[in-house]
């Protein structure tokens, strides 16, 4: 699959999941999806997901990559600080304010301010995966997502005029590219008789080679 299609099964899996309505706080189909995350050799920090910690709309995201053999190119984490600062550093990450067109199969970041009981102010993260962007027919622009831990449940959300949302904080961009290219299309065996060989190099790295006697 090419990047655009591999995009669009994370989104498709995203929306199936919001459509069935079977993903909520405590379901079977999410004490699943938890088991599969903490079971994923390659989690976050290490840290494994437990209902004392509260928030799943990132161990949510990180599970649609799981579950669709893509885990290595985001880092699985459950909480949503962690993959928006690694996002900055690795350069995959997008402001609100830029002029960057979210793309279906994105990660979609809010940020909230907040007030605790003693009145010191703070942070709140929350992530979803886009899965629709562009223009309404008034001319406004309408970002669309699924998203975990919503109302405790995976739902799909609308934001009009998005890009004045504060709330929005920026969108990760996962690593689709990588992993098209590990999908290369080989080349068909030439028709012609004779002696040949032929070879594909994967990531600069594995050569696979094939010799074929007519």
């Amino acid at each position: 699959m090419n990047e655009k299609e591999l995009r669009d099964l994370i989104a498709r899996t995203a929306e199936e999941d919001a459509q069935r309505g079977n993903i909520y706080e405590w379901s079977d189909d999410l004490k699943a999806l938890i088991g599969l995350y903490n079971s994923y050799p390659n989690i976050g920090r290490g840290i494994k997901y437990s209902p004392s910690l509260g928030g799943w709309c990132m161990l949510y995201v990180s599970t649609l990559f799981i579950r669709n053999d893509l885990g290595e190119i985001i880092q699985p984490e459950i909480g949503a600080y962690e993959p928006m600062k690694n996002a900055k550093l690795s350069g995959n990450w997008r402001a609100r304010e830029s002029d960057y067109e979210p793309k279906r199969g994105d990660i979609i970041h809010y940020a909230f301010p907040r007030t605790n009981e003693k009145g010191a102010s703070f942070t709140q993260y929350h992530v979803g995966i886009v899965t629709n962007c562009g223009i309404d027919s008034n001319g406004e622009t309408v970002i669309y997502s699924t998203e975990g831990n919503v109302e405790h449940r995976v739902l799909m959300r609308g934001c009009k005029n998005w890009r004045t949302n504060k709330d929005i904080d920026g969108f990760i961009i996962p690593d689709y590219e990588k992993a098209a290219s590990k999908l290369v299309e080989l080349p068909p065996l030439p028709k012609e008789k004779g002696v040949y060989s032929l070879k594909a190099i994967i990531d600069n790295e594995s050569v696979i080679e094939w010799r074929k006697e007519k």
